[in-house]
């Protein structure tokens, strides 16, 4: 069924869909517009779903922070989509944690492998949101899904330094390639490669390693696996449709802005993420620790 015909009408500017009257709003336009539209939305106390990332720069993420933006019951309704929150895999890792047998984490690694020109078929990726620094795209921006949800796990991250690979592959003025090393609480150390410029085996996944064992999650392959000592590695699959998570997400959102449940990933957790980037590019100029 065509897209047009789930449109009941077309508004040019956020300011005539307030006028309209509104119970909520999903932002999912470029990062570089996110703070102009959700202070637009917001001030008229509408709750929003935001596109990840929450802006284009920390700097502009610490102006929504005021004290007229918090008092707002909008505010405390509404949402940053890092999907994969809800992803049934996430979910069971985040139960797993507390797993005893597993003692105290040793280290964390963080691995995804993607190529930017498969994303979108049939569009000219250096077009693209993603390719465009202007725009607010990159690999960590756009693959900010990690840093999120390490920063949930086994944050919060308290110091940075990353790499990034200055040689362009995709012929793109963002950054394509970073490896980055995080230290989350208790100065758990975090590696994280991020890579949207390779055409390796697609990867998307997380390993914790404990000192008595490890849990494994692998988001494409859909399964999460536990190894301890002297057992047979227990391993767990789910299986998912392409739209669940976007499904879910959405459900989710209804359901805070209706009352019934609290956001899964607010507005304070995006601007953690882009502080966490912001120390990020900042250690790539210095090459050295930068405090978040």
């Amino acid at each position: 069924m065509p897209e047009e015909e789930f449109v009941e009408k077309v508004f040019s500017t956020p300011f005539e869909a307030i006028q309209n009257g509104l119970d909520a709003a999903i932002i999912a336009s470029p990062a570089s517009v996110h703070l102009e539209q959700t202070i637009s939305f917001l001030d008229a106390d509408i709750p929003v779903l935001i596109e990840k990332p929450l802006c284009d720069s920390y700097d502009n993420c610490r102006k929504l922070s005021s004290s007229a933006m918090l008092n707002k019951d909008a505010w405390r309704c509404s949402m940053v989509g890092y999907v994969l929150r809800f992803h049934p895999g996430y979910i069971r890792l985040k139960e797993m944690l507390g797993d005893n047998r597993l003692g105290q984490p040793r280290n964390v690694h963080v691995v995804v492998n993607s190529y930017l020109p498969d994303w979108r078929p049939g569009q000219d990726y250096k077009e693209t949101v993603s390719a465009q620094r202007a725009l607010g795209g990159g690999v960590m921006r756009e693959l900010s899904h990690e840093i999120d949800y390490v920063n949930d796990l086994v944050g919060p991250i308290i110091s940075v330094i990353g790499w990034r690979n200055e040689e362009t592959v995709l012929g793109i003025d963002a950054e394509e390639h970073v490896e980055l090393l995080l230290l989350g609480r208790d100065k758990l150390p975090i590696f994280v490669k991020l890579d949207f410029a390779t055409q390796a085996p697609p990867s998307r996944e997380i390993e914790i390693d404990y000192e008595r064992g490890k849990i494994t999650c692998d988001f494409l392959e859909g399964s999460i696996s536990l190894a301890l000592p002297y057992q047979s590695i227990k391993k767990e699959d789910f299986s998912i449709e392409r739209d669940y998570l976007f499904e879910r997400q959405f459900a989710h959102f209804l359901n805070v802005i209706n009352g019934g449940t609290v956001p899964q990933c607010t507005i304070e957790a995006g601007i953690d993420v882009m502080k966490i980037i912001d120390a990020i590019e900042r250690s790539f100029l210095t090459q050295h620790w930068e405090t978040v």
